[in-house]
């Protein structure tokens, strides 16, 4: 969905076991928020919690 040099964001839809694989794939280089849930808004960009 968006992406810069600092940060990566991205939606996923499908089955939990497909999400659960995906969220363990990703886990060695750090996720620094994630929300499992319906509708969301999600901010752009390097200003999110914890990126300095």
């Amino acid at each position: 969905m968006d992406y810069s040099p600092d940060a990566l964001c991205v939606e996923i839809t499908g089955e939990s076991s497909k999400i659960n694989a995906f969220i363990e794939l990703v886990k060695p280089y750090g996720i620094m928020e994630m929300c499992r849930t319906g509708l969301v808004a999600l901010e752009r960009g390097g200003n999110c919690l914890g990126c300095d």
